[in-house]
């Protein structure tokens, strides 16, 4: 009894009878060959694979590292907000305050959160308008039958998309 086979290697495609043992042999022969280079893929693959881990593990370190630099960093600016010998309010594009330092909540009497800031924020941008911001407006403030004099700043802190600024409002208390 003979078979046909498929050409092996580089043997030219031809008909042939060949015996149940030479098919064999070739058979496995072949199916050898396929498992080399399937078994040479798979390395390839393996090796691959540990250089993308590599690179991985490198690229998350590397934005931990710049994470812990940018948490550093904002901590740092917050103490500076803070500390700072002038009131920091500011205020989003809808009118709410974002936040305030703490020299602005000595000057007007309290946080963000509280009503009566919240009024006299909302009265010293009426007041001031649309005020450049080279230029220093003095506004006079009366709570409890008390004057404060304040010199005020508006600037205006754009967004990336260019579209949309908050207002910053720099304070000096000037009743002194």
């Amino acid at each position: 009894m003979g078979l046909s086979l498929l050409p092996f290697e580089n043997e030219p495609l031809k008909n042939e009878t060949i015996s149940p043992e030479q098919f064999l042999n070739r058979a496995f022969a072949m199916f050898s060959q396929a498992a080399d280079s399937l078994e040479g893929c798979y390395r390839e693959l393996e090796s691959e694979v540990q250089r993308l881990r590599g690179e991985l593990r490198a690229r998350n370190q590397d934005l931990q590292d710049s994470v812990a630099r940018n948490q550093q960093m904002r901590r740092c600016l917050e103490r500076i907000f803070q500390i700072l010998p002038y009131g920091i309010i500011v205020i989003r594009n809808d009118g709410l305050c974002q936040s305030m330092n703490a020299e602005a909540q000595r000057i007007l009497g309290g946080g963000a959160q509280n009503v009566r800031v919240s009024n006299m924020i909302g009265a010293i941008l009426a007041e001031i308008g649309a005020t450049s911001a080279d230029a220093e407006r003095t506004i006079t403030l009366t709570h409890r039958s008390k004057l404060t004099y304040l010199g005020i700043r508006r600037l205006l802190l754009a967004h990336a998309d260019g579209l949309e600024s908050d207002t910053v409002l720099l304070i000096r208390e000037l009743t002194s």
